[in-house]
């Protein structure tokens, strides 16, 4: 059987969201989104509560756009959100 392999866009992302929180938050990423040049991470912080991050890539790295205690509908799409 073969290991699933790593998605660099993943990780870079993850790595990304869990930067802005302490250890004392004990965040853990729960999923990671992309599409195309935007990307939203969902995050469970201090046990139970859950929090959103988007980014998107201006083509020099993922950059955070915006942030908060609920999911933002219409994230991937440039026509509906234009950050």
């Amino acid at each position: 059987m073969r290991e699933p392999t790593a998605d660099p866009v993943v990780d870079e992302l993850r790595r990304l969201a869990l930067s802005e929180w302490s250890t004392r938050a004990a965040a853990r990423v729960i999923s990671v989104r992309v599409h195309e040049d935007r990307a939203e991470v969902a995050l469970l912080v201090y046990a139970h509560s859950e929090y959103w991050q988007y980014y998107v890539n201006y083509g020099e790295g993922w950059e955070g756009v915006v942030d908060g205690n609920g999911p933002i509908d219409g994230w991937d799409d440039p026509k509906v959100i234009q950050w």
